[in-house]
């Protein structure tokens, strides 16, 4: 059996073929196991899971119910296993698409970038990607737990994205992030990654164009102004400086599991991002994988940081026009 997570909900036989699921809680729950595949699910999480805040009289019983309509469905009794107090999906957990993104982007899992890329790491960034086809958990209820877990699973594509992005121009490759800088106007990394890449391929003024969309959304919905990243980003662009991302090298997660399930406050029913799963919170090497621990960068340029200095060279930038360079080499 083979569980598909990563695009609309879908579940597949041995053969291949498609494994009929029906119900929409059914399915719920299905999902909710899979986000854990192996791994033991307490009964009460699965009951604030599938029901939040609404559970029925008889939670216990109705969960039961719900197992037994799974187990008909997947033709196998023993793919949901009692123990302990509690459900697991007896599923190899590579034949789960979630955690194989999430395994495979373990070194990432704090959006870091990486410092030295390699084509062998830039081939997994691409086969992790490939493993999406549409937005998480499609078709299944939107209740707070498999909302909050879509919502982790997507923001872990966007740094997998932004990481890929990072490699292929270590690496000297062309890289297209248009599509996902118009979906996410607001993610400053993704577009100075994006301005990288098309001042790289010549196309100065399609970068700058970035830059000022991205400055724009930002003062019109946030009331901010752009960070250091995609200030550096623009500078560069600005000077033609080389197309490396000015960012912090890679730090491995040490207790990152893959696990996509996260936990929230008992009784609760709404997941977080969980420590093992996203945050790539680490307590040390006796608590994780033995990765490890990544360098980090030294900025790309001595203007990230200098916060009045930028501030001059915006404004001088507001005040002159492209062809004003002497002028700014003046001050």
């Amino acid at each position: 059996m083979r569980v598909r997570l990563l695009g609309a909900f879908e579940v597949l036989g041995d053969d291949g073929a498609p494994v009929a699921v029906a119900g929409a809680r059914v399915r719920a729950l299905l999902a909710v196991l899979a986000l854990r595949p192996g791994r033991l699910v307490p009964a009460g999480r699965l009951v604030d899971a599938l029901w939040a805040d609404d559970p029925p009289a008889n939670a216990a019983n109705a969960l039961q119910t719900l197992v037994k309509r799974l187990r008909a469905a997947l033709g196998r009794p023993g793919a949901v296993v009692w123990r302990d107090g509690g459900y697991l999906l007896d599923v190899d957990p590579d034949l789960v698409d979630a955690h194989v993104f999430m395994r495979l982007t373990l070194p990432y899992a704090m959006g870091t970038l990486p410092d030295e890329a390699t084509d062998a790491e830039a081939a997994e960034l691409d086969e992790a990607l490939a493993l999406w086809r549409g937005p998480a958990l499609t078709g299944l209820p939107a209740t707070p737990y498999l909302s909050a877990a879509a919502t982790r699973l997507e923001e872990r594509r966007l740094a997998v994205v932004e990481a890929r992005a990072a490699a292929y121009l270590a690496l000297g490759r062309e890289v297209d992030l248009s599509a996902e800088v118009a979906a996410h106007p607001l993610r400053e990394r993704l577009s100075a990654l994006a301005m990288r890449a098309l001042a790289r391929s010549g196309r100065q003024a399609e970068a700058l164009e970035v830059f000022e969309r991205v400055r724009r959304a930002l003062s019109d919905e946030l009331g901010v102004d752009p960070g250091p990243e995609l200030r550096a980003a623009h500078l560069d662009v600005l000077r033609g400086a080389p197309a490396a991302p000015a960012a912090a090298g890679r730090t491995y997660g040490a207790r990152d599991t893959g696990d996509t399930a996260g936990e929230g406050p008992a009784g609760s029913g709404v997941t977080r991002p969980a420590d093992d799963a996203v945050s790539g919170a680490a307590d040390g090497p006796a608590g994780g994988p033995g990765r490890r621990t990544g360098r980090v960068w030294a900025p790309a340029t001595t203007f990230v940081g200098r916060e009045a200095e930028v501030a001059r060279l915006a404004a001088l930038l507001r005040e002159s026009r492209p062809g004003s360079y002497k002028q700014l080499r003046a001050h």
